[in-house]
């Protein structure tokens, strides 16, 4: 996903060509002539056929570059622009894909942006020409496609046979070692949606860990003495000390970034009189971004560019108190999760990643604290994501 939403209006675009020139996962075209219409099958063909992307349509690229004015192109008159892109792709790709279609305004009423969004496809290899022709990305601006050679056919085909093993067998292997099975938990991972090869060795995952530092407290992300090499990676086992609870983290040649935390406990006190525990929310938020920020820069560092399943997660959470907002005057029953597990997921392209912490953010805690909202009034999504601005600010994450 490298749009972080739908665009709207001819802002939304030119926001995107200030990010992205032409390449692995981009193409502009300045209208829909038919030299375009021609190439289309072999754009989206070579989208879905590596890591996805976007074509817009209304944009004149120089070397890959986007050219100003950046106003749209004038749509022929009465024709179905959506209908139009389906029919191409239903006729001249095999299997058929079919790319998200949308119509963005332009400034003018004569003139229209076309954006297409392309998934990874699970079908992959799609071929054209009568099935005889498959292409795939380069990155190329100058040559943003190729012929697949017969080995990256091979790889294409295997994707088929179940794209989500993979993925599902690196999250459920997730080290768990020190984390007490009965503990309030969190778990943050973050895995490519495809992991069907190796990003980098597992000795580069070693150099990352021992030589990256988190901007938050200029360090590294875990202790050098804590770090142990594993079978496909590297992970850091953290004892449980005074004032810390155990955590265990990785980062494989796949692209797996994950931790898993037991979250702190701490007991109110009223008039000085200890009253109820409670799980700190700070723990679990400081937890969330070091993991997300590491996982930003590993695949900075290995120049993965593909889409990232986001996910995280709360354990053994049933009658615990999780009071994310203040919390003095109120009961601690107004936090209380009545779920054993509360999760919340997000896909988000990787070249995204640093540049949308902040909704991320937003988005995923909303999900989880949704679901320890008891109090009487509507759910504090403002207050919420205020806050969490504002820790984001204390981190040094966003200015």
């Amino acid at each position: 996903m490298l749009f972080t939403h739908t665009p709207r209006v001819a802002e939304d675009i030119r926001s995107f060509c200030a990010r992205f020139n032409e390449g692995l996962r981009v193409e502009y075209k300045a209208n829909l002539d038919e030299a375009v219409r021609r190439a289309l099958p072999k754009v989206i063909s070579s989208f879905a056929n590596s890591l996805g992307g976007v074509v817009v349509v209304g944009v004149n690229a120089l070397n890959g570059v986007p050219q100003e004015p950046i106003e749209g192109f004038e749509p022929p008159v009465r024709e179905e622009l959506a209908l139009t892109i389906e029919n191409i792709s239903l006729q001249n790709l095999h299997p058929p894909v079919i790319p998200r279609i949308t119509e963005v305004p332009g400034d003018t009423p004569d003139r229209r942006f076309l954006v297409l969004e392309i998934d990874q496809s699970v079908e992959a290899p799609h071929a054209i020409e009568n099935s005889t022709r498959v292409y795939v990305r380069t990155g190329n601006a100058a040559n943003p496609y190729e012929l697949a050679h017969v080995d990256k056919v091979i790889e294409l085909l295997r994707r088929r046979e179940d794209p989500t093993d993979r993925r599902r067998k690196l999250l459920e292997s997730i080290h768990v070692e020190g984390i007490h099975p009965l503990s309030p938990q969190m778990q943050v991972a973050l895995c490519p949606i495809f992991p069907s090869a190796p990003l980098c060795t597992v000795e580069e995952c070693w150099e990352f860990l021992t030589r990256a530092q988190y901007r938050a407290t200029g360090h590294r992300f875990f202790d050098f003495e804590l770090l142990r090499r594993i079978e496909n990676g590297v992970a850091a086992f953290v004892p449980e000390r005074q004032f810390h609870t155990a955590e265990c983290g990785e980062v494989n040649r796949y692209g797996l970034v994950s931790e898993t935390k037991q979250i702190a406990i701490a007991e109110r006190n009223l008039g000085g009189i200890p009253d109820q525990e409670y799980l700190v929310f700070r723990d679990v938020f400081q937890n969330w971004i070091k993991i997300y920020m590491c996982a930003c820069a590993f695949y900075e560092q290995v120049g993965f560019k593909g889409d990232v399943l986001i996910q995280i997660g709360l354990g053994n959470m049933k009658t615990r108190s999780l009071p994310f907002i203040g919390f003095t005057q109120r009961s601690l029953d107004d936090f209380r999760s009545y779920d054993n597990e509360i999760r919340a997921s997000h896909v988000l392209a990787a070249a995204n990643l640093a540049a949308s912490v902040e909704s991320v953010t937003h988005q995923l805690f909303s999900q989880l604290c949704w679901a320890v909202w008891q109090g009487p009034e509507d759910f504090p999504s403002r207050y919420l994501n205020d806050q969490s601005t504002r820790n984001l600010q204390e981190l040094q994450i966003i200015p």
